[in-house]
């Protein structure tokens, strides 16, 4: 049976299912499903050569016989944490659609 999606979904590539063995197929226009939700998103942490994770590292520095400054570590030798999975999925930033309180 096939389905209907309303502008919105035909403005995201959602496309209605008019094959009943539930095969994909991109005889339909070629268009690609996608979801107006982000599920994962880029960690801000980063790993250094212990293993330890924070945002950003420090090292003392010499400077002189006696004192010491504190300098950031460069991100060459930092490892990114990758990729996090959100608890709350997020609606794209692209999504056309103003969301707001229905008041009556």
């Amino acid at each position: 049976m096939g389905g209907s999606v309303s502008k919105v979904g035909r403005a995201f590539g959602y496309k209605p299912s008019n094959r009943s063995d539930g095969a994909d197929g991109d005889s339909q226009g070629g268009k690609i499903e996608v979801s107006p939700f982000i599920l994962t998103r880029t960690s801000s942490m980063y790993f250094d050569e212990d293993g330890d994770v924070a945002h950003e590292f420090y090292e003392e520095v010499q400077v002189g016989r006696r004192r010491g400054t504190m300098q950031r570590v460069v991100k060459d030798r930092l490892t990114p944490a990758g990729e996090v999975k959100l608890a709350v999925p997020r609606i794209h930033t692209d999504f056309p659609v103003i969301l707001c309180p229905i008041i009556g």
